[in-house]
């Protein structure tokens, strides 16, 4: 099973097929094993086989995965125009996450314009302990509502800055971060902290549009 899962993590935008040859040597496997592999998972639907170069691809079954996780999960539609608008706003890139386990995991991913920024697949497996939204993710609810807004520099990738929120659902829980990530040289000047405002902001509305109220305090 968990060599199954490691083949199925191979894919990515960027690498949308895979031989047999490749799969071993990304995975350390035999051959043998690593045909084995991707013989059942095709025989399963979650693979299929270009019959002319014998590469293999994603199958039509990851569809059903997906849309169970998507129906689920159905917040990253309501966030995506509100994502927009913040990626538009700062011209860097913006993610969604959300934990699972021990680790993070990348639901939602929107580019800047810039040439070089930080590249995160959705789907991706991340840390808790490193980067902004692992950071908010680590905390209680009610740590991240205190805290607002998370800053690190060069703590997960050298030479980059992440800006991260907690988003909240109608029962107050913390269900998912909202960061802006890109390289240290960018977020200088102030901008950092400016970003932090703006993230805040975003994943107020987006907690909003999940039923979330926040608790007035008196003074």
């Amino acid at each position: 099973m968990a060599r199954a899962a490691a083949l199925l993590d191979l894919y990515t935008p960027e690498r949308r097929e895979v031989s047999v040859g490749e799969a071993a040597l990304m995975l350390g496997l035999a051959k043998s094993t690593a045909h084995r592999l991707l013989a059942t998972l095709r025989d399963c639907g979650y693979l299929r086989q270009d019959q002319r170069s014998g590469r293999y691809a994603l199958g039509a079954k990851v569809l059903m995965l997906a849309r169970a996780y998507d129906a689920d999960h159905g917040f990253p539609r309501l966030a995506r125009p509100v994502m927009e608008r913040l990626r538009d706003e700062v011209n860097e890139t913006v993610g969604l996450y959300v934990c699972e386990g021990d680790a993070r995991y990348c639901i939602e991913r929107l580019e800047s314009s810039h040439d070089m920024r930080l590249v995160v697949n959705v789907g991706q497996r991340m840390p808790l302990d490193r980067g902004a939204a692992g950071r908010i993710l680590s905390m209680t609810p009610a740590q991240a509502q205190r805290a607002g807004a998370v800053i690190t520099r060069a703590e997960r990738v050298p030479n980059a800055c992440g800006v991260a929120a907690g988003i909240f659902d109608a029962n107050a829980h913390l269900v998912a971060a909202l960061d802006v990530t890109g390289p240290l040289d960018r977020f200088g000047d102030g901008r950092a902290e400016r970003y932090a405002a703006l993230v805040v902001s975003a994943a107020a509305e987006i907690s909003a549009a999940l039923g979330h109220r926040p608790i007035e305090r008196t003074p």
